[in-house]
């Protein structure tokens, strides 16, 4: 039933985008609950994944290349939302 912080991170990805078996979502909800590097891991990854889809929708011509005034922006958004 356990897995490592390196199963975790991938699974706590894949989760993301609902390609999750119930069995691992319950594996990666125990390993989330006992290691708290991970728990911020994933909820750097959520806010994160937001953002990006943010910006997607309002990139020109299908661009999502980040300007470093976009990138600091969600630097701050990530600190402020943990």
């Amino acid at each position: 039933m356990k897995i490592n912080c390196e199963e975790a991170t991938e699974l706590c990805t894949r989760a993301q985008y609902g390609r999750l078996p119930i069995v691992n979502q319950l594996k990666l909800n125990f390993h989330l609950f006992m290691c708290k590097i991970c728990g911020t891991f994933s909820k750097q990854n959520k806010i994160l994944t937001k953002c990006m889809a943010e910006h997607v929708k309002r990139a020109h011509n299908g661009h999502a290349k980040l300007s470093d005034e976009e990138k600091e922006t969600m630097i701050e958004v990530i600190k402020n939302e943990l």
